[in-house]
């Protein structure tokens, strides 16, 4: 499937040029993660993804790409760089805070079940109450009662 970021768009968050061979890496990385967002979050169309989700797949991919080789410390005479993140070093994954997040995410965008008032216009001899019988369920969801029907 499409990744949710452009390769361009993650090249405006790195401090460097992307050689070729970088450039394919990156690519991989942003179709991983946006298929690992998929799977965490929910299946979001392209032109439907949450600014958050597509947001996370940058920084991840980001991450990724300034340690591709997933050192967890690097030394050059008297300077030394250590990454914290060291469960998902060396690989294009969300950390366990991203992923829970993605759940988040979409289960905020996601529609709930309940029921509405709807009534029968102009109804005269209408009976007491409507139910709908629910199968399997043991009870009947109301389709209107008499005090919702108007009319003369």
């Amino acid at each position: 499937m499409e990744p949710f970021a452009t390769l361009a768009e993650l090249k405006s968050r790195l401090d460097w040029t992307l050689d070729t061979l970088e450039e394919g890496v990156a690519t991989g990385a942003l179709e991983d993660l946006s298929a690992d967002a998929r799977y965490y979050g929910k299946p979001w169309a392209i032109d439907a993804v949450p600014d958050g989700v597509k947001s996370m797949v940058l920084r991840a991919a980001a991450r990724f790409m300034r340690n591709v080789d997933g050192f967890i410390q690097s030394r050059a005479g008297d300077e030394s760089v250590s990454w914290a993140e060291a469960e998902t070093l060396g690989t294009a994954e969300f950390t366990d805070d991203e992923q829970k997040r993605l759940s988040r995410l979409a289960k905020a965008n996601a529609l709930g079940f309940g029921t509405i008032s709807t009534f029968a216009w102009q109804t005269k001899d209408a009976p007491e109450d409507i139910w709908v019988p629910v199968q399997g369920r043991g009870i009947d969801l109301p389709l209107y009662a008499a005090e919702d029907v108007l009319g003369p």
